[in-house]
Parts: C-alpha cells; sequence; structure tokens
C-alpha cells in the first residue's frame, strides 16, 4: 500500500502519509510476531513428535521381544 504525494506542501496530506506509514509498520510488527509465534509452536510440536518416534523405535523391539517371551510363557504354562 502506498501513497503519493502531491505537488504542494499540505501538512494534511502529510500527516496522514505518517500516519499511515505508522500503522503499516504495527500492522507488519505484529504479522510478523503471529508468525514467528505459530512457527515456533510448530516446530515445537515437530521436535515432540521427533522425540517420541525415536523413542518408540528403541523401545519397540524390547516390547516385541517381551511380548514373545510372554506369549510362549502362556502356551508352555
Amino acid at each position: 500500500m502506498t501513497e503519493g504525494r502531491g505537488d504542494k506542501w499540505n501538512l494534511e496530506d502529510l500527516a496522514s502519509y505518517v500516519i499511515i506509514g505508522i500503522i503499516s509498520r504495527i500492522v507488519g510488527a505484529i504479522m510478523r510476531t503471529v508468525v514467528i509465534f505459530i512457527g515456533l509452536i510448530c516446530l515445537a510440536i515437530v521436535i515432540t513428535g521427533g522425540i517420541m518416534t525415536i523413542l518408540f523405535w528403541a523401545i519397540a523391539p524390547l516390547v516385541i521381544i517381551g511380548f514373545l517371551g510372554f506369549g510362549l510363557t502362556l502356551l508352555i504354562a
């Protein structure tokens, strides 16, 4: 969004350009903050999911072996 400037020096136009510029910067800063915050939340979710996947990947073989042993004890008993 841009505002064009006329040929004459008009204080009302100058004030409106300054106000529009300040409002644009405030809206931009708010949008940037929201996007960064959403990105950090997504990053935390991905890291948590990755850690849970690695833990499952490490523990799953032990659980399978344990269930196999438990099943064999049920068959023998």
